[in-house]
C-alpha cells in the first residue's frame, strides 16, 4: 500500500496527523472529527516502515476503542499482518504483556503474589 493511498479523503490537518514523524504527537478533536480514522492509518504507516508489525504497539483506554482500531487496521491490510500488531488497551497490555510473563520475578515473589490468581477485577460502580 502507498502512503498516498492512506491519505486520500482525508482533511489536511488529518494528513498532517498521519504522516508526523520523529517526536510524539497528540491527537485531539471532537466526536466525529476522524480521530481513530487517524490512528489506524499512522498504525498502518507503522507497520509498513517498520516491515515488522509486531514492533508496532497501540494502546487505548476501552476495549470497544481497540477493537475498533484492530478491525480497521485489518480492513486496510489484511489480517495477516494487521493481526500481528499489539492493540489492546493498558490493562490488557500490562497483565498479557507484562504481568503474566513476570509472574515468578523474586520482585514480585517479595511482595507475595506467589499462588495468587492474577485477574484484572471490574466493577460498576455508580458516581451518581
Amino acid at each position: 500500500m502507498d502512503v498516498n493511498q492512506l491519505l486520500d479523503g482525508m482533511t489536511e490537518r488529518q494528513q498532517q496527523g498521519i504522516l508526523h514523524s520523529g517526536s510524539p504527537t497528540v491527537i485531539t478533536a471532537g466526536a466525529g472529527a476522524g480521530k481513530t480514522s487517524v490512528l489506524t492509518k499512522r498504525i498502518v504507516k507503522a507497520i509498513y516502515n517498520s516491515g515488522d508489525p509486531e514492533s508496532v504497539v497501540a494502546i487505548t483506554f476501552t476495549s470497544d476503542a481497540a477493537s475498533e482500531m484492530r478491525e480497521r487496521v485489518n480492513k486496510l491490510i489484511g489480517p495477516e499482518l494487521g493481526s500481528r500488531a499489539i492493540i489492546s488497551t493498558f490493562h490488557s497490555f500490562a497483565m498479557n504483556r507484562i504481568l503474566r510473563p513476570n509472574w515468578g520475578h523474586p520482585y514480585l515473589r517479595s511482595l507475595g503474589c506467589v499462588g495468587k490468581t492474577l485477574a484484572i477485577e471490574f466493577s460498576n460502580l455508580s458516581l451518581d
